[in-house]
């Protein structure tokens, strides 16, 4: 089974006043939601969707339900959002068959616990799941029955919005080797801009060597996009404490880990030239809902 881990729990600090009232994966672009605008690039590939939130996370859970056009959402609270995106990714993997069906912020919604763990959202067995005829013939599904042991995963975030081109490259290289491990790459088409973000060095035929954050150097123009397939032999790191974190890193990111599993398994970057719109500002929000008004990113612009 493919599942697709969407890590929605942010709080969305440089978009202020915006997310006051309405978490960053529900503000719309281009008429449709962040989150949405995800969830419709994979979904005719995956199995099922586990959705990670924290601040106002029950209002994801109001907007996509627990079906979204024919696969089954399931819900995982992360108490503890500085945690990481590691620990947001572990707490999919590890808690996704938890009993706790409540928000742990109910009493307070806007209020984070300090406190670490998280609970689950059971998704409803839904009699429409398999009504809605969803299954696309280009599934990267591996295991047609369901079995946690044989759960393959991909990795993205709910609020950077990416052309189709972009998941159809990926998909494609897992088609071959479901069993390897894979991370989308933006091709930067000016090498300076790689200040701004998290690089891959690579070697021979896009084999990932290590992850590069903002470097002052030129490392390659491929940066890191947060789209990342792993198979199931990631949970022997993803289980286990990431060592050797950079000096004055309190929390592991999945950054972390493509370091950690690189080290025991190879992994392979696949570089995209389609459209990649991150949103971390309301200016790139607005440019966002511009470039989408005029275009579809499944055009792979």
């Amino acid at each position: 089974m493919l599942i697709c881990v969407i890590l929605a729990g942010g709080r969305g600090t440089r978009l202020i006043p915006l997310t006051d009232t309405t978490p960053k994966p529900l503000l719309k672009a281009g008429g449709k939601t962040l989150l949405e605008w995800n969830m419709d690039n994979v979904v005719n590939s995956v199995d099922k969707f586990v959705i990670v939130i924290s601040y106002l996370g029950d209002q994801i859970i109001e907007q996509i339900g627990d079906n979204y056009k024919g696969k089954p959402v399931e819900y995982v609270w992360q108490t503890n959002p500085k945690g990481g995106t590691l620990d947001a990714f572990r707490t999919a993997i590890f808690e996704k068959n938890g009993k706790q069906n409540e928000n742990p912020n109910s009493e307070n919604p806007e209020n984070t616990p300090e406190n670490t763990g998280s609970n689950l959202i059971n998704s409803r067995e839904n009699s429409t799941a398999n009504s809605m005829g969803n299954s696309a013939s280009n599934s990267v599904s591996t295991n047609e029955k369901s079995s946690d042991s044989l759960d393959n995963y991909l990795v993205i975030h709910a609020d950077d919005v990416h052309a189709q081109a972009t998941f159809d490259n990926l998909f494609a290289e897992i088609k071959k080797n479901p069993k390897e491990c894979y991370l989308s790459a933006k091709v930067l088409q000016n090498s300076q801009d790689g200040i701004n973000f998290g690089m891959f060095e690579i070697e021979d035929n896009y084999q990932f060597i290590r992850i590069v954050e903002k470097p002052d150097y030129f490392v390659s123009n491929l940066a890191n996009i947060a789209i990342s397939y792993f198979p199931n032999k990631v949970l022997e790191f993803v289980s286990r404490e990431i060592v050797n974190l950079p000096i004055g890193q309190k929390e592991a990111y999945i950054t972390d880990l493509f370091n950690d599993y690189s080290a025991k398994y190879p992994i392979k970057v696949v570089p995209t030239i389609g459209m990649w719109l991150p949103v971390t500002s309301i200016a790139d929000l607005e440019k966002t809902d511009k470039i989408l008004s005029q275009n579809s990113p499944c055009q792979g612009g």
